[in-house]
């Protein structure tokens, strides 16, 4: 009887040392892939709001270059570590209604392969002549 017992207790050993190295190996990815994507990810809710603050104040000011807004949104995205150009932002109006569009892509290096993170911002706001 007593032979039985320590033979499953050395079985049990070793589930707990496999448990053990797979909880470790599971950690090591979830803390390299949070290193990944916790920077762009912020990086973009940083830009979101700035854009939608931007986009407020153009609303209530008026503006009559586009081209200068643009400017500013492509120094405000680089501001807060975002790299776009001036063809991913687009601006229109509707009804009195101003948008603000910002696509673009952030390629995020995960050693075996490159992801590609979409985003799409937008900032509205209600237009005061201009």
């Amino acid at each position: 009887m007593k032979s039985s017992t320590s033979r499953f207790h050395k079985s049990e050993e070793g589930k707990s040392s496999l448990g053990c190295i797979s909880f470790i190996v599971m950690m090591v990815i979830v803390v390299f892939l949070g290193f990944k994507f916790v920077p762009v990810l912020y990086n973009n809710s940083s830009l979101d709001g700035e854009l939608k603050r931007e986009t407020s104040r153009l609303g209530a000011n008026g503006y009559k270059d586009q081209n200068a807004v643009i400017q500013n949104i492509v120094k405000l995205a680089e501001k807060n570590g975002v790299r776009i150009t001036k063809d991913d932002v687009k601006i229109s109006r509707f009804s009195g209604t101003m948008y603000i569009d910002i696509n673009y892509e952030v390629p995020i290096d995960l050693i075996f392969f490159t992801y590609t993170k979409s985003f799409h911002l937008r900032g509205e706001s209600f237009t005061m002549g201009g």
